[in-house]
């Protein structure tokens, strides 16, 4: 029987491909791009695939001198209305989508109010920006993440087209991996949440290691894009324990992921 968070992996790669699909001019971010970058590698070292994500993070361009109107032919508008149409809601800055986790079913909002947690699979899907603009909320009431390094994919061709790993006809744009690094470095010394602070500790690590590059060269690359002493002193605040969780979630060992993160922090 799947573990709970299989099937909540499940849910999210399922709706991976068929947003992909629609062919708009976005890019996928955060933990599936990072392992659509690095499971390769990754399986020929350890044997099987590297972990999935339970949220979708989609990223997208906004020009702010774009007028309303233009605001609203946009790819991201027309990604905002396709989730709203499958019945999604705009939960704060993000989509929510709640299944029954016994049979898979989708519920409704309601349906979701009325069960205890542990029987809902809770599907987040979040789009980002590279600039906000000024009419987002003025007139729409929507207040997005935004991500100033996606200007790199989609203002600097800083990106890579691949094809999906479970639904290997659908093309999907992914960063390239320094700038998925970029920003697993942005969002993780902000993390409040245990178990998000340590997937993306697992994903910084797995961009560093799993990648096609040398460490030397990723940090070459990170550099034109991070201030590399920030770097370093984020990985010197990464626990002796955070590190243990981090490695034991991809099957790595814990000395040896700690070694590596000092060798990289150092060259």
């Amino acid at each position: 029987m799947k573990t709970y968070r299989e099937k909540e992996v499940d849910v999210s790669e399922s709706w991976l491909g068929t947003l992909f699909a629609l062919e708009l001019d976005m890019c996928l971010i955060g933990g599936w791009a990072v392992y659509e970058t690095v499971t390769g590698n990754y399986e020929d070292d350890i044997g099987h695939s590297y972990i999935g994500s339970k949220d979708i993070d989609v990223g997208f361009h906004l020009d702010e001198k774009w007028s309303f109107e233009e605001l609203e032919e946009s790819d991201y508008r027309k990604f905002f209305r396709y989730l709203e149409e499958k019945q999604f809601e705009w939960v704060g800055f993000r989509f929510f989508k709640g299944y029954d986790y016994d049979t898979g079913d989708e519920l409704t909002a309601k349906e979701v109010a009325e069960k205890p947690p542990f029987e809902v699979i809770k599907l987040y899907i979040d789009p980002i920006v590279d600039h906000i603009h000024p009419e987002l909320k003025e007139k729409l009431m929507i207040n997005p993440i935004d991500e100033k390094l996606l200007s790199n994919v989609f203002e600097a061709d800083a990106y890579n087209t691949i094809n999906l790993r479970a639904q290997t006809k659908i093309e999907v744009k992914i960063p390239k991996p320094e700038v998925l690094l970029s920003m697993k470095f942005n969002s993780v010394d902000k993390r409040t949440r245990d178990h998000k602070r340590i997937k993306d500790i697992s994903d910084i690590f797995a961009l560093i290691w799993y990648s096609d590059y040398e460490l030397k060269e990723m940090k070459h690359k990170l550099s034109a894009l991070k201030d590399i002493s920030k770097v370093k002193q984020t990985i010197g605040k990464f626990t002796n324990e955070e590190i243990r969780k981090a490695a034991d979630a991809i099957d790595f060992d814990d000395e040896n992921m700690k070694q590596i993160f000092t060798r990289f922090a150092n060259i």
